[in-house]
């Protein structure tokens, strides 16, 4: 029967006592509107959230259509069967038991799933991996709390069902027409259609993650390759590092080696060069010392002839100066004889003549007496010119026998010196050459060892270019490593937001079931308060009824 929107008018019925009554009591509408508003329905637009689908692993095709839409559907399956009429006992329990070895077979599959991840979370090592593996295992078992959680509310309704009034099939006679049966049984074949869906769900969500443990798995056991393959290609470059170290320090020996060489030749070099031009310093030293000698030599003779010469002139002009001065002397003596003699003959006549000229004669003898006694001034003036003059070249002759002594005493010293100086050539130029044989036998070894230090530089450097060429190689193996490396961690980053994705649909899909058991609560209390309303109504009645008999009797004996 459809449930109309107005309310029936009450029904006012005269009937003899002779025709028996059977009545179909119905609940007002009005009570199974506010009934039917009390439930929460977890999939329409007012009691849901507007969220994001579910994720879909790459390559896939999608298992879940839309929610609204999927919601629509049952609907209005819900309404046509509600409106055909409601399902056979038999048939919902073959449901309810065809979902719990499904659910049951869900949660072995997410057993096996987390054994399997332990497992690869017990075999990788990295701190990242590790982590990866506890958010997957975290989100498997969110999933088999969300399969626990189905199979607790299927459990629920396998309850609900048998403690439901159409469990008994007397009860399930008598509440078939009656409307709140009908309520009660669309209610539970929303319940069902609505714990299919999530099942579903559910089992697309287990596959998907099923699939991303897979590549996960396979990611993993990439990633075990590639580290194994890095590690390898580090030991490899390590070990061309410490080749090419070790090359490098050999080079810089051989470098300091014949940089040492070089130096050692110019330093023997510079001694040959300085050790020369000691020997040519020392020769014309000589040669300096010997004509020094010479010359000395020379004027020694020539200072001992002007000398002699000088003196003999010297001797010979102080013996003309004393003959001079000897015979002045002797003209000064006799014209002091002289001028005794006319002084005493004047004084005679004057003394004759006294009387005559006395002042003619002071004046001439005044005259005479002035002029001998400058000019024997001006004589001793010549002695004592003559005796300084003396006494000045007796000092310079002294000084020069003595220069002569002291030179004739130098020149065997010098003598002595040039001996010295020649044989000290002698055994430099002997030093020399064993100096230069030992140079000639170590500039041939230098340039031996040279050769062959060219030769080890030539192939170093050819070791050099190989060890740079499979260094180059080496990078560029470890740029793809590193690239590949990325693209690997890009993978993961996506896996771990599609995983949380999957955690965020797996905590809604929670929330729902959650949602769902409160309201299965919610109808369970409300079936059995109108159980026993009904139970009582029905008693009600059935006591009214009993005593109907009675009443239709005593009016047909009336």
């Amino acid at each position: 029967m459809n449930v109309r929107e107005t309310p029936p008018p009450p029904v006012h019925v005269h009937v003899s006592e002779a025709t028996p009554i059977h009545v179909h009591m119905k609940r007002s509408p009005s009570a199974s509107r506010k009934t039917q508003a009390k439930t929460f329905d977890p999939h329409s637009k007012d009691g849901r959230r507007s969220k994001a689908p579910p994720w879909i692993p790459p390559g896939k095709t999608p298992t879940r259509r839309n929610m609204d839409s999927a919601f629509d559907s049952q609907k209005s399956q819900s309404l046509r069967r509600s409106g055909s009429g409601v399902k056979d006992k038999t048939e919902l329990e073959e449901e309810v038991g065809d979902m719990a070895p499904v659910s049951r077979s869900l949660a072995v599959l997410l057993k096996e799933e987390q054994e399997t991840n332990r497992r690869r979370s017990r075999k990788s090592d990295g701190g990242a991996q590790f982590r990866d593996t506890d958010e997957l295992l975290r989100a498997l078992v969110e999933a088999d709390i969300d399969g626990a959680a189905v199979t607790n509310q299927l459990s629920t309704l396998r309850k609900l069902w048998t403690d439901s009034p159409l469990y008994d099939p007397l009860t399930f006679c008598i509440l078939y027409v009656k409307r709140w049966g009908k309520m009660h049984t669309t209610s539970l074949d929303r319940q069902r259609d609505l714990l299919l869906e999530k099942i579903e769900m559910f089992t697309s969500t287990s596959h998907s993650l099923r699939a991303l443990l897979r590549e996960w798995s396979e990611q993993e056991r990439e990633s075990l390759l590639w580290s194994e393959q890095r590690d390898a290609l580090k030991k490899r470059l390590t070990d061309c590092e410490a080749d090419n170290i070790r090359l490098n320090a050999k080079l810089s020996n051989k470098e300091k080696e014949v940089s040492k060489l070089a130096e050692t030749l110019d330093l023997e070099k510079e001694s040959n060069q300085t050790s020369e031009e000691l020997s040519k310093l020392l020769e014309s030293t000589r040669l300096h010392l010997e004509t020094q000698l010479d010359r000395a030599q020379m004027e020694n003779s020539q200072l001992t002839t002007k000398i002699q010469f000088r003196m003999q002139e010297t001797q010979e002009q102080m013996q003309l100066e004393m003959r001079s001065l000897t015979e002045e002397l002797w003209t000064v003596r006799r014209l002091r004889d002289d001028e005794e003699r006319d002084r005493r003959a004047q004084e005679t006549e004057r003394a004759e003549r006294a009387e005559r000229r006395p002042r003619d004669s002071q004046r001439s003898c005044t005259r005479r007496r002035e002029y001998i006694s400058g000019s024997l001034n001006e004589m001793e003036l010549q002695l004592t010119q003559a005796l300084s003059s003396s006494s000045e070249w007796c000092v310079r002759h002294k000084n020069e026998v003595a220069a002569k002594e002291h030179l004739e005493q130098e020149i065997p010293e010098l003598k002595r010196r040039v001996a010295e100086l020649v044989e000290q050539l002698h055994l430099s130029e002997e030093q020399s050459l064993s100096e230069r044989e030992e140079l000639r036998a170590k500039i041939k070894q230098t340039s031996e060892r040279n050769v062959a230090l060219n030769s080890e530089n030539h192939t170093l450097k050819d070791e050099l270019s190989v060890s740079e060429e499979k260094l180059r190689d080496l990078q560029s193996e470890a740029r793809a490593l590193k690239s590949l490396l990325r693209k690997h961690e890009s993978q993961v980053e996506k896996c771990k937001k599609k995983l949380q994705e999957s955690r965020l649909e797996s905590e809604r899909f929670v929330q729902r079931l959650e949602e769902a058991e409160a309201q299965k609560r919610e109808l369970k209390v409300q079936l059995s308060l109108e159980k026993e309303e009904q139970k009582h109504q029905l008693q009600s009645r059935l006591r009214h009824l009993q005593d109907l008999p009675e009443k239709v009797r005593q009016t047909e004996h009336r």
